[in-house]
C-alpha cells in the first residue's frame, strides 16, 4: 500500500528545515513570510523594528547536509540562468541563504554582484547569521542606491553624446542674454546627471558645487530678471567640463574591465570597442513560432503592427 503513497524526497526533508533555520537566524522582530510557488523565492522577509516597515527582501533558501568550503572560506551555489533572470525584474533586493542543516549554520549571500556574469553564486562563511544580521539589513536598505548607481552608469552614452554637443556648440556668448527655459531646463538636468554619475563612480562629490549656486550668481552679478544668463551657462560648463572627463574616464576604466553582458553591451561598444555588439548573441533570435504569434497578437491589439514574416 506505501507504494501508492506519495514520496516524500530527502531534498524536500532538507529545504524544509533549511527554511526553518532561516526563520530562527534572522532576528527576532523581522517577520519571515514562507513564498509558495518554486520560482527561486522561498522567503519573504521584512524589516520590522518596533513597528513593521515595508522595507522587504525576498530570498532564496539552499539547504545542505554538510556544507563544504575552500581554503578562502567560500562556498558557491548554483542559479539557474531563468532564476537569475527573474531576480534582475524584481524590485526587490534578493540573497541567497545557504543552510547547512548538519551543524544548522545559517549563511547569506548578496546577488546584484552576480547577476548577469556569472550562473554561482559566491558564499562567504564569515557572512552568518544572526551574527552579520546588521550587514545583511544595510545591505537591504542600500540595494536601491546601488542599483540607481548602476543605471546612472549604464546612460553615460546618451549622456556624453549631449554633454559633448554643449560643449563644443553652446559655448562662447560671454554674453547677459537670458537663455531660453528649455536650455535651462536641459543644461541644469544635464549638470544634475554629471553629480549622480560621480556619486555611483565614488568619486569626489562635495566639492562639486550645487546647481542653484548658478541661479544664485546670475541673480547677483546680473540681477533678477533670469534664471540663468549665457555668461553664467559658459562659466557652469567651463567649471563642470574637467569634472565631468574625469569621471568619463574612471566609468570607461570601470566598464572595460566588466566582461561583456546583455546589460552593458551597448556601453561596452561606445565606450571601448563596437565589435563587443557582435560576441553576444540576441536571446530573441531563437523564439519559438509559438511566442512570436504572442508578439504578433500584442503588435495587433495595439495597432502597431504593420509586417509579417513571409512563409
Amino acid at each position: 500500500m506505501s507504494a501508492d503513497l506519495p514520496k516524500r524526497p530527502v531534498q524536500h526533508v532538507s529545504g524544509d528545515r533549511a527554511v526553518a533555520r532561516v526563520h530562527l537566524a534572522v532576528p527576532p522582530k523581522w517577520i519571515v513570510r514562507d513564498q509558495t510557488g518554486d520560482y527561486g523565492i522561498d522567503v519573504e522577509i521584512e524589516y520590522a523594528d518596533d513597528v513593521a516597515t515595508g522595507r522587504i527582501f525576498k530570498a532564496q533558501v539552499k539547504g545542505h547536509q554538510s556544507m563544504t568550503w575552500d581554503a578562502a572560506e567560500m562556498s558557491r551555489e548554483k542559479i539557474r540562468p531563468e532564476t537569475m533572470a527573474y531576480w534582475r525584474e524584481l524590485p526587490v533586493p534578493v540573497v541567497v541563504f545557504s543552510v547547512d542543516n548538519g551543524s544548522e549554520e545559517v549563511f547569506w549571500s548578496p546577488t546584484a554582484t552576480d547577476l548577469g556574469t556569472s550562473k554561482d553564486i559566491v558564499v562567504h562563511r564569515a557572512l552568518k547569521l544572526p551574527e552579520t544580521a546588521d550587514m545583511l539589513l544595510h545591505h537591504v536598505l542600500t540595494w536601491r542606491d546601488a542599483r540607481s548607481h548602476r543605471a546612472d552608469i549604464l546612460a553615460l552614452a546618451n549622456l556624453d553624446r549631449r554633454l559633448r554637443q554643449k560643449f563644443k556648440n553652446d559655448l562662447g556668448y560671454d554674453s547677459p542674454m537670458a537663455m531660453e527655459e528649455d536650455e535651462i531646463d536641459l543644461t541644469q538636468e544635464l549638470y544634475e546627471q554629471v553629480i549622480r554619475l560621480r556619486e555611483a563612480l565614488g568619486l569626489h562629490t562635495p566639492a562639486l558645487l550645487p546647481w542653484q549656486i548658478w541661479v544664485a550668481r546670475t541673480k547677483r552679478i546680473f540681477g533678477d530678471a533670469a534664471r540663468l544668463v549665457w555668461g553664467t551657462h559658459d562659466e557652469l560648463c567651463s567649471y563642470l567640463k574637467p569634472l565631468y572627463e574625469e569621471a568619463f574616464s574612471s566609468a570607461k576604466e570601470l566598464v572595460a574591465k566588466e566582461p561583456a553582458t546583455h546589460e552593458n553591451v551597448a556601453l561596452r561598444a561606445y565606450l571601448c570597442d563596437y565589435r563587443v555588439q557582435e560576441m553576444l548573441s540576441n536571446p530573441f533570435d531563437e523564439m519559438s513560432d509559438d511566442l512570436w504569434a504572442q508578439f504578433e497578437s500584442a503588435l495587433d491589439a495595439s495597432g502597431a503592427s504593420k509586417f509579417r514574416r513571409r512563409p
